[in-house]
């Protein structure tokens, strides 16, 4: 698999460059890795608490989600700040 051009792609809700993140097995459904938004500061991910709590309930949020090799865009959904984040891939430059 090639590398992804996670620093070409920015999150259109607060411009933070997208990482690159490796899905769950259990949760994968294509991809194996895909590019978050993980700025805990960007208004898509703050305003997603309320929003999620008001339609659903549930005490969680989104992040902005780009699956590259489709173009895709749907929302992440996390439970905590913290979540998904040890599935972060770090890559040297």
């Amino acid at each position: 698999m090639s590398e992804l051009p996670s620093s070409e792609h920015r999150c259109p809700h607060c411009d933070s460059q997208l990482e690159e993140f490796e899905i769950p097995n259990e949760l994968a459904w294509g991809d194996a890795t895909q590019l978050a938004c993980f700025n805990d500061d960007c208004s898509y991910f703050k305003e997603g608490w309320d929003w999620m709590w008001e339609q659903y309930r549930a005490k969680a949020s989104y992040r902005y989600r780009l699956c590259p090799y489709s173009g895709k865009v749907t929302p992440l959904a996390v439970w905590s700040n913290e979540a998904l984040r040890d599935r972060i891939i770090k890559r040297e430059n």
